[in-house]
């Protein structure tokens, strides 16, 4: 009786094993289809024979030699659209923005999906985005050299067109993939490029840029280089304006700057004063812009 019980253990044992060993198996199976999906498109390569192809042919070519699969419109028009193939071996990325300069198609990665669809590409529309649905979401605060919130910060994911801006406290939520890496930019400031990772929370904290301040002009409706600033601009010391006995900035600014045009409006005491910018024979208005 104990030999049969000894038998069957062992074959239990052995059964168990089995088990294991295949549930292992199947662990690194689907471990290693998920870090080929993980795969940005710049990172997968491709080789194709030379030629011109009809699109439709083509995608189905890249089909059979990659995961990927295209979804399109069967009224598209892609079986009559041709592209030419210059060369044998191709990065995803590379590939996809060729056939769009030639075919005026823009690409969607979603995983192993692409999506295509006929639109011409611009500042707006990318000739090729790349998302994952497993991305997870980064929040953080971007501040100033003070500590303070940085409202419109730009945060983008490098290389794609995915990215947000700060709220007015300089808070930020952007969904990423996993190997993103976010550039911060802001006027004035130094870009910062920072890898993601496992991070979930990114604070950052900006420097100021010397350099690219003392190039920037702020100007009433923008900002511009100095050296393409065409309009004259004039500015007045602080510190000698304090100096003066004056009850108004109106007053402060009477005599003190040329192209400026200070007068009173009436000669009782109190009265207003009015300011004609470039003398009062300007066309159109001439009343100043007042930024605070």
């Amino acid at each position: 009786m104990s030999t049969k019980l000894h038998k069957i253990a062992i074959i239990m044992s052995k059964i168990t094993i089995y088990v294991s060993v295949f549930c292992l198996s199947l662990t690194m199976v689907f471990a290693t289809a998920t870090n080929a999906q993980q795969k940005k498109l710049r990172e997968i390569e491709i080789e194709l024979e030379k030629g011109s192809y009809p699109v439709s042919t083509l995608f189905k070519s890249i089909e059979n030699e990659t995961l990927f699969n295209f979804a399109y419109l069967e009224n598209q028009g892609l079986n009559t659209a041709t592209v030419s193939i210059k060369k044998k071996r191709w990065d995803m990325l590379e590939l996809l923005k060729d056939i769009s300069k030639q075919t005026e198609l823009s690409f969607k990665r979603i995983d192993e999906t692409i999506t295509v669809r006929v639109e011409k590409v611009s500042e707006t529309i990318p000739a090729v985005q790349e998302l994952f649905v497993d991305q997870h979401t980064i929040t953080g605060k971007i501040t100033d050299e003070n500590g303070l919130g940085l409202p419109g910060a730009t945060v983008m994911e490098q290389g794609t067109s995915n990215g947000t801006t700060t709220d007015i406290d300089g808070n930020f939520k952007l969904d990423v993939s996993p190997d993103a890496i976010l550039e911060i930019t802001f006027i004035g400031y130094e870009t910062l490029t920072i890898p993601v990772g496992s991070q979930t929370v990114i604070n950052v904290q900006m420097q100021v840029d010397t350099e690219q301040l003392e190039e920037v002009v702020v100007i009433g409706y923008g900002v511009q280089k100095k050296s393409l600033v065409t309009g004259a601009i004039s500015s007045i010391d602080t510190e000698e304006l304090e100096q003066l006995p004056v009850a108004n900035v109106e007053q402060a600014l009477q005599g003190r700057t040329s192209g400026v045009v200070v007068t009173q409006n009436s000669g009782q005491p109190g009265s207003g004063l009015s300011i004609r910018i470039r003398g009062v024979g300007t066309n159109g208005n001439s009343q100043p812009l007042y930024i605070v």
